[in-house]
């Protein structure tokens, strides 16, 4: 669930830092211990997501560091998620950023570490390999067959029809 700032969390973000389309974020006032335009510290998730904090009111207070970017430089705080196209948390250039609802995010993730055929959703089944692909919640059989290389085809086909701009063909 996405939290909307309050009023008082956006005039002291919108106070306090900048950025540009690179995604760098850095004071626009004179920080504690620092200088105007000198990068924000972050810290990073084990997710690769990366957070700033900001003194509100003498409270910390902790904002995923690509929602703030799409928020300085659209000047509109995000209702919806913002997914990193390429998948990598850490790239937070404007270029790369984009607003999703929850299922367009799912569908442009990195293949799981337990994966065993090396593409998202084929697996093996009694000597065939199955295609199925994940929309809105519903999985969607694509079926089976007897080459990998023909279920590839027909799962990078499917991510394209289902996901659209949010495919992610490896």
């Amino acid at each position: 669930m996405i939290k909307l700032l309050t009023q008082i969390e956006i005039d002291a973000i919108q106070s306090s830092w900048i950025t540009d389309d690179s995604g760098v974020l850095r004071w626009k006032r004179k920080p504690k211990g620092g200088n105007v335009g000198d990068v924000v510290g972050i810290s990073t998730r084990p997710s690769g997501h990366q957070n700033v904090v900001l003194s509100i009111n003498g409270k910390l207070k902790a904002f995923v560091l690509a929602r703030i970017v799409w928020f300085l430089r659209n000047n509109e705080y995000p209702t919806l998620e913002v997914e990193h196209k390429d998948c990598d948390p850490k790239n937070n250039s404007i270029e790369n950023l984009r607003l999703s609802n929850r299922s367009q995010n799912l569908c442009n993730t990195r293949i799981r570490s337990d994966n065993t055929t090396g593409h998202k959703g084929i697996y093996s089944q009694c000597g065939k390999w199955v295609v199925q692909i994940w929309k809105d919640s519903k999985c969607h059989n694509l079926g089976m067959y007897k080459s990998i290389e023909t279920a590839i085809t027909i799962r990078n086909l499917g991510v394209q029809r289902f996901h659209g701009e949010f495919a992610r063909l490896k």
